[in-house]
């Protein structure tokens, strides 16, 4: 660039400039442009990981067994004959019928609904219980109810045995009705929290 004297105005500083511009634009033409469209990166493999992760999570944090209860049949968000596509809001407990139910949280017996038998629609007999949080506990399908509304029962307290009435069915059977077996006895329960919201039942009765 050559030299200007002090007083040069702006606009012949401009012009002088100007060439040395064009110049460098036009360099800049000549080189490689990056590419101005956005690749798409595919995540599916990553996310087809992180699933299978989420159930290995899942399935190792379920126990296999509620101590002396039973087996668990369906777990929490599972699916069931009645209840596809992963919308069984509580957990499947299976085992023999009369099996003693303890209560898992002490509380207030709400309802308590007996009469009930194998094949009608819904739940059968079951027993709700609110404890001192506001969660409300609902153990259905039992044979037997042994506590009244209105009752107070203790953590661990024996209030049901397990049955198979309502909508029920065994997965390890041929329906015959003349034989109950084939009813798929558990208990099925269920927890909401003082919203209404479910809750995962696994993560209060394995402890």
């Amino acid at each position: 660039m050559p030299d200007l004297p002090q007083n040069v105005t702006y606009k012949s500083l401009r012009g002088a400039i100007a060439p040395m511009i064009k110049t460098a634009q036009d360099i800049g033409r000549t080189l490689p442009q990056p590419s101005r469209k956005s690749k798409r990166v595919d995540v599916s493999g990553y996310r087809n990981l992180m699933n299978q992760m989420g159930n290995y999570r899942t399935a190792q944090s379920t126990p296999a067994t509620i101590g002396n209860l039973g087996s668990i049949s369906v777990p929490y968000m599972g699916s069931t004959k009645f209840e596809p596509g992963g919308t069984h809001m509580g957990v499947d407990i299976a085992n023999k019928m009369g099996t003693p139910i303890p209560a898992f949280a002490g509380g207030t017996v709400t309802e308590s609904v007996t009469g009930k038998q194998h094949g009608e629609p819904g739940y059968g007999n079951y027993i709700k219980i609110v404890d001192s949080e506001g969660r409300e506990w609902r153990y259905s399908h039992l044979e037997s109810n042994f506590v009244p509304v209105g009752a107070q029962v203790n953590k661990g307290q024996i209030i049901a045995g397990m049955g198979a009435t309502g909508q029920t069915y065994s997965t390890h059977y041929t329906y015959d009705p003349t034989n109950p077996n084939t009813w798929g006895s558990h208990l099925d329960l269920r927890i909401r929290d003082i919203y209404g919201k479910y809750l995962n039942p696994t993560a209060y009765i394995s402890s």
